[in-house]
């Protein structure tokens, strides 16, 4: 968030435009990351962690387990 490249949406999180940008580079494989790292390092980095709520982390795992 701190990067610009997730936004909180009403159901989650999205990605920002900036983010959608960055994500055309990677195809989701293990070896994509030799692509996006630098890329990434172009960002600035989060001073600290996005808070979130011990609620909203059970609702994001649980969600995820369910995939």
């Amino acid at each position: 968030m701190a990067a610009g490249l997730v936004q909180v949406a009403p159901r989650g999180f999205r990605t920002t435009r900036a983010g959608r940008r960055l994500k055309r580079h990677w195809r989701g494989g293990m070896f994509e990351w030799g692509v996006l790292l630098p890329l990434l390092r172009e960002f600035p980095k989060a001073p600290l962690p996005h808070p979130i709520s011990r609620s909203e982390y059970e609702t994001a795992l649980r969600d995820y387990l369910k995939t």
